[in-house]
Protein backbone atom coordinates (compact mmCIF):
# COMPACT_ATOMS: atom_id res chain seq x y z
CA UNK A 1 0.00 0.00 0.00
CA UNK A 2 1.69 3.34 -1.08
CA UNK A 3 1.94 5.93 1.70
CA UNK A 4 1.48 9.67 1.15
CA UNK A 5 4.14 12.11 1.77
CA UNK A 6 3.16 15.07 3.60
CA UNK A 7 2.85 18.29 1.37
CA UNK A 8 5.91 20.49 0.86
CA UNK A 9 5.32 23.62 3.32
CA UNK A 10 6.71 26.72 2.54
CA UNK A 11 6.26 29.44 5.06
CA UNK A 12 6.14 33.05 4.15
CA UNK A 13 8.69 35.71 5.32
CA UNK A 14 7.89 36.68 8.82
CA UNK A 15 5.86 40.37 9.02
CA UNK A 16 7.25 42.74 11.64
CA UNK A 17 5.38 46.30 11.82
CA UNK A 18 4.58 49.18 14.28
CA UNK A 19 1.32 50.07 14.18
CA UNK A 20 0.24 53.48 15.40
CA UNK A 21 -2.03 52.77 18.69
CA UNK A 22 -5.12 54.54 17.98
CA UNK A 23 -8.32 52.74 17.08
CA UNK A 24 -7.06 52.08 13.41
CA UNK A 25 -4.46 49.45 14.61
CA UNK A 26 -6.75 46.59 15.48
CA UNK A 27 -8.23 46.40 11.45
CA UNK A 28 -4.58 47.34 10.59
CA UNK A 29 -3.27 43.89 12.52
CA UNK A 30 -5.85 41.96 11.60
CA UNK A 31 -5.56 42.37 7.90
CA UNK A 32 -1.38 41.92 8.17
CA UNK A 33 -2.42 38.59 9.73
CA UNK A 34 -5.13 37.48 7.46
CA UNK A 35 -3.03 38.17 4.45
CA UNK A 36 0.50 36.12 6.15
CA UNK A 37 -1.75 33.37 6.39
CA UNK A 38 -3.90 33.31 3.56
CA UNK A 39 -0.65 32.81 1.90
CA UNK A 40 -0.23 29.57 2.94
CA UNK A 41 -4.09 28.67 2.76
CA UNK A 42 -4.91 28.84 6.37
CA UNK A 43 -7.99 29.12 8.19
CA UNK A 44 -7.46 32.35 9.30
CA UNK A 45 -11.04 33.53 11.16
CA UNK A 46 -9.75 32.42 14.74
CA UNK A 47 -5.97 33.83 14.48
CA UNK A 48 -7.33 37.05 12.87
CA UNK A 49 -9.98 37.16 16.08
CA UNK A 50 -7.24 36.64 18.75
CA UNK A 51 -5.32 39.09 17.17
CA UNK A 52 -7.70 41.92 17.09
CA UNK A 53 -8.62 41.32 20.37
CA UNK A 54 -5.02 41.59 21.76
CA UNK A 55 -4.48 44.27 19.69
CA UNK A 56 -7.49 46.21 20.80
CA UNK A 57 -6.05 45.34 24.72
CA UNK A 58 -3.27 47.27 23.90
CA UNK A 59 -4.88 50.02 22.78
CA UNK A 60 -7.20 50.72 25.56
CA UNK A 61 -5.08 50.04 28.25
CA UNK A 62 -1.81 51.29 27.75
CA UNK A 63 -0.05 54.10 27.39
CA UNK A 64 1.99 53.27 24.62
CA UNK A 65 1.83 54.55 21.28
CA UNK A 66 2.90 52.31 19.14
CA UNK A 67 1.87 48.59 18.94
CA UNK A 68 4.61 46.30 17.60
CA UNK A 69 3.50 43.14 15.60
CA UNK A 70 5.18 40.34 14.42
CA UNK A 71 3.89 37.15 12.72
CA UNK A 72 5.48 33.81 11.51
CA UNK A 73 4.14 30.91 10.12
CA UNK A 74 6.15 28.13 11.17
Amino acid sequence: MPTSEPAEFSSPAPIRAQLTSDTRAPARARDLVHEQLDQVGFDTQNVVLLTSELVTNVVRHTATRVVGLEVEVV
